[in-house]
């Protein structure tokens, strides 16, 4: 804890020594562009409005991919159940059959 604040002493007074208040008409010591605040401001808000879009495209493309894993999940849980369904009535049908047949060997032998 000691040694971070010794380090932001530090840095705060290594940045601090070539900051200054620059007015119309002032001639300074660099080469560059001047920025007004309110000019600032917005590309501010234009930056984060961006960074706030991005978040939110990233969901979407999250959200977009979670529906289609699910969506894939459930169609193939659709078809195990279909192919489940169609082997129950399968068998039924097969049971049915056999069930009948034997009702008529039995049939067969009590009428002889």
């Amino acid at each position: 804890m000691r040694l971070f604040l010794i380090l932001l002493l530090l840095s705060n007074t290594a940045f601090a020594q070539n900051s200054m208040t620059v007015k119309k008409g002032d001639t300074v010591a660099f080469d560059g562009h001047l920025v007004k605040t309110e000019r600032l401001v917005k590309l501010v808000k234009a930056e984060k409005s961006n960074i706030v879009l991005s978040d939110l495209r990233l969901a979407d493309e999250a959200i977009i991919d979670y529906h289609k894993e699910d969506a894939m999940q459930q169609r193939q849980k659709l078809s195990a159940a279909k192919f489940d369904s169609y082997l129950n009535v399968l068998g039924a049908f097969l049971v049915g059959v056999l069930a009948t047949s034997v009702a008529m060997r039995v049939n067969n032998e009590i009428n002889r």
